[in-house]
């Protein structure tokens, strides 16, 4: 229940702040913009990952879950529809449903894949350090302690991904990410490649007549 009501919640407060409808909305006109959207959203999926972090523990029970799941789909419904519209201004109307498909493929295929990864890698060389150490003889506060340390690490990535995109609008650190990252070159290329644009085939020659 938690979830479907994070998703409605993302879902209304990405209306109301106007996002694909520039003439309705309440916060564009206070000069909000897509970039504080998006900050809104992952400041919500860090904000998930710290209750985690504080949460794992023996006697966790599950309605303490409620609030972390809740952070984690409005974070999810903001973030998703943020980019979607990202993708919108990047790519022709023509090819944008292509687009679309190919960047699921790719967030859904390979960036879970290598998430997953590593994780799981990371999971397993955290438990078995602390097993070589001797820290706890019992297994389930070994992998308590490698949970908890794991969330600790991506609690501090995401605090240095929200820094950045807090100081987006500083003009250094903005020109500084577009050389990182050149999203319109980007959007070009895929649109060309889902649309399948070649060089026109030149005519064949007649033959002379008489």
């Amino acid at each position: 229940m938690a979830e479907i009501v994070g998703y409605v919640a993302g879902a209304a407060f990405t209306i109301l702040w106007g996002a694909g409808t520039p003439n309705w909305g309440v916060l564009p006109r206070l000069g909000f913009k897509y970039t504080r959207l998006l900050t809104v959203g992952f400041a919500a999926l860090l904000l998930y990952q710290v209750l985690l972090y504080f949460y794992v523990s023996p006697t966790l029970n599950v309605e303490r879950l409620y609030l972390p799941t809740f952070l984690r789909t409005f974070g999810y419904a903001i973030f998703f529809s943020t980019m979607t519209l990202y993708l919108k201004e990047l790519i022709e109307f023509p090819t944008f449903f292509h687009a679309l498909t190919v960047s699921g493929f790719i967030r859904n295929g390979v960036g879970e894949s290598v998430c997953s990864g590593l994780y799981s890698f990371g999971l397993r060389r955290q438990i078995a350090d602390a097993l070589n150490r001797g820290i706890h003889s019992d297994y389930v506060q070994v992998l308590m302690v490698a949970v908890k340390e794991m969330f600790g690490i991506m609690c501090l990535v995401g605090v240095f991904v929200l820094l950045a995109m807090l100081l987006y609008d500083v003009q250094p650190v903005r020109s500084t990410m577009r050389r990182m990252m050149p999203l319109k070159k980007i959007g070009r290329l895929i649109s060309l490649s889902v649309s399948g644009h070649r060089r026109p085939p030149r005519p064949l020659r007649q033959p002379a007549v008489g």
